[in-house]
């Protein structure tokens, strides 16, 4: 229930992020449309579904459950650390 709940909330601001990104790179002439944006970024969000539990059962099966977790936690700790300091505004006007 919990895990369900963290990948909802993951999921969609991470959805929420693209769609703001990809207007944002069209108005710059970065993009020619939303979609040649948001096809590479949801691309990125499924490789990293498919191997993120791949990863993280290699990690419990060398080492251990308590392993596991703390590698996850790392990482989650990591990847909040660069949306804190990385990830620029995309609130526009």
């Amino acid at each position: 229930c919990l895990g369900g709940a963290g990948n909802g909330l993951s999921s969609g601001t991470a959805m929420c992020v693209g769609s703001d990104l990809a207007v944002k790179r069209e108005r710059e002439g970065r993009a020619s449309s939303k979609a040649e944006f948001l096809g590479p970024w949801r691309e990125m969000q499924d490789v990293g579904m498919l191997l993120g539990p791949s990863i993280v059962g290699a990690v419990v099966a060398g080492m251990s459950l308590p392993w596991g977790a703390g590698f996850c936690a790392g990482i989650s700790l990591l990847g909040v650390l660069y949306v804190i300091f990385a990830v620029e505004e995309t609130c526009y006007d």
